[in-house]
């Protein structure tokens, strides 16, 4: 309406650009929820028992800025860990980095970098994964992994939390918390890779509190719902 109205009242040139803007949303909207719809069930998203000499990692190399500063947060701490899954011996690793960034700053991961998988295929190597890595994601969010992973009852490896939760996740409790350092991190892998009974009582004790707090169902009852 907006559209056809500007244009009858002769600002040609501003409805084609709200024509473009608007076109451009329904792209990016769409775009959005093609991907949401192609994503397992969420029945799909159980524990299962997962490899002991196996790692995946698959995550976006975030755009970064000054304000932002991913490259020096989120895609930096990604990095480490990805580097130190690759270079811990008897253990296979998978995946990396996907981006669509093409600055001069990005090309410090470049070693990082792998191919987009498909949400089933995602699933699936998250599973086998022996542990995952959380790290605080763009803008400092909780992002979607750590509810996937509180689901599928994985142990955790991560970098200190940074916003508030129903219920605080306790390091050696819930997930197994390291600093953002190269040496944190790569200690921090092979301490999880060394024990299994450890892994297995993070994985248990966080799918307990995704059951509790995170769930469907225990979303509702805290909502009141």
């Amino acid at each position: 309406f907006a559209v056809r109205y500007m244009a009858r009242a002769g600002h040609l040139p501003t409805a084609v650009y709200c024509l473009r803007w608007r076109t451009s949303t329904l792209r990016r909207h769409f775009g959005r929820w093609h991907r949401n719809a192609l994503r397992s069930p969420y029945e799909a998203y159980q524990p299962t028992t997962p490899d002991t000499d196996y790692l995946f990692h698959c995550s976006t190399l975030w755009r970064s800025d000054e304000w932002n500063c991913n490259d020096q947060q989120v895609n930096l701490h990604r990095a480490r860990f990805i580097r130190a899954a690759r270079a811990c011996k008897g253990v296979g690793f998978e995946g990396g980095l996907v981006s669509s960034r093409t600055d001069a700053a990005s090309h410090q991961f470049d070693d990082c970098l792998t191919h987009p998988y498909d949400p089933n295929a995602y699933l699936a190597c998250t599973q086998r994964s022996a542990f995952v890595f959380n790290t605080p994601a763009y803008w400092g969010c909780h992002g979607w992994k750590l509810g996937e992973y509180m689901a599928m009852g994985k142990a955790v490896l991560s970098t200190p939390l940074s916003n508030a939760l129903p219920a605080p996740l306790v390091h050696g409790e819930h997930l197994h918390v390291v600093g953002g350092s190269e040496e944190s991190i790569a200690e921090g892998v092979q301490y999880m890779m060394q024990h299994a009974d450890y892994r297995q009582h993070l994985g248990h004790n966080l799918r307990a509190y995704w059951q509790q707090y995170g769930s469907p169902e225990s979303t509702l009852r805290l909502l009141g719902l």
